[in-house]
């Protein structure tokens, strides 16, 4: 019997399916997640869409911002016609997608469909569960609490971030048409997050995926508060149904706090999911730490050869 067949028999067993269960460790963790990652799911297909046309976005942004850098404020034709178009393109695209939001939806992740009643699926009461929740030392107010300094130290952060931009563009220092540009840079940098590295997961909420992420639904109204600044019906739409989710969401989290949290919430559970978004972070974190292993080898072996032709000189001196 080989190592492959003795190690799943071990994992295998009756108490070590329970205990994976409960503690949300499904089999896919002790997979390679860069095999996983070969079939990507539904939700990560889409995901990869949105990145390609929010990155097409942020290129026709910049390339106005280049051509005609009042495109947005001015009216020179050419480029003030293809604004417009623009602004009714990101317009178009988004204000539905953040209508959706509002509705069970099966195409986006369940970091942001846990809100929903549909989605709840409680846990069993069991001794199993109760000493798991014990080893993971986090009670409802224990999460609770965390949850709100985790909040508020995000919530400063992006209102002094843009505060900044704010005294930038009203100095003059920035414009309207580059505020657009940092609005579509945050729409990339969103999906970033969700696909490849958070700053907000690694820094501060130190959440395992992005199913068990506190802000999720943030996302349109941070991706969209530069436009406060510029103002008029096509930007303040964009930002007021940003924050209309963003209201929506901490008021039912605020009446439903179990269903937010995986302690409570098997929904939110590593076992059983099918979107398997963790896997791309956890491919660049190998990577990485590849590419890490294999400077510091590099490193080691030119200290090594440097201390041999010192030693070398000395013996010949």
């Amino acid at each position: 019997m080989n190592s492959k067949k003795i190690t799943l028999i071990i994992l295998r067993t009756p108490f070590s399916d329970a205990f994976r269960s409960s503690c949300s460790f499904p089999a896919h963790r002790y997979e390679d997640p860069l095999a996983r990652s070969k079939t990507y799911s539904r939700v990560s297909k889409i995901h990869y869409a949105k990145l390609a046309f929010r990155g097409f976005l942020l290129v026709c942004a910049v390339a106005l911002l280049i051509l005609d850098p009042t495109w947005f404020t001015g009216d020179e034709l050419p480029y003030h016609a293809i604004g417009i178009g623009f602004t009714l393109l990101v317009w178009v695209s988004f204000i539905p997608e953040m209508i959706r939001r509002f509705f069970p939806n099966k195409d986006e992740s369940a970091g942001c469909q846990k809100q929903f009643v549909q989605n709840f699926k409680p846990r069993p009461a069991t001794t199993l569960s109760q000493e798991i929740a014990r080893i993971l030392g986090r009670t409802q107010e224990e999460i609770k609490k965390k949850d709100f300094r985790d909040v508020v130290v995000i919530a400063l952060f992006w209102i002094a971030l843009n505060a900044i931009i704010g005294v930038l563009y009203f100095t003059g220092v920035l414009t309207a048409e580059m505020l657009i540009c940092i609005s579509m840079f945050y729409a990339v940098s969103d999906i970033i997050c969700i696909l490849y590295w958070c700053p907000f997961q690694t820094l501060v909420m130190k959440n395992t995926c992005c199913a068990q992420c506190r802000i999720y639904n943030w996302d349109y109204a941070m991706m969209f508060t530069p436009l406060v600044f510029i103002g008029g019906f096509w930007a303040l739409s964009l930002l007021l149904c940003g924050f209309a989710i963003l209201l929506k969401w901490e008021f039912d989290y605020y009446r439903y706090p179990h269903r937010f949290a995986e302690e409570t919430n098997e929904y939110l559970s590593c076992d059983g999911c099918d979107e398997r978004l963790c896997t791309h972070k956890a491919s660049v974190k190998r990577l990485l730490a590849d590419k890490t292993r294999a400077l510091a080898k590099a490193q080691a072996e030119a200290r090594a050869a440097l201390a041999k032709l010192t030693d070398f000189n000395d013996d010949h001196h």
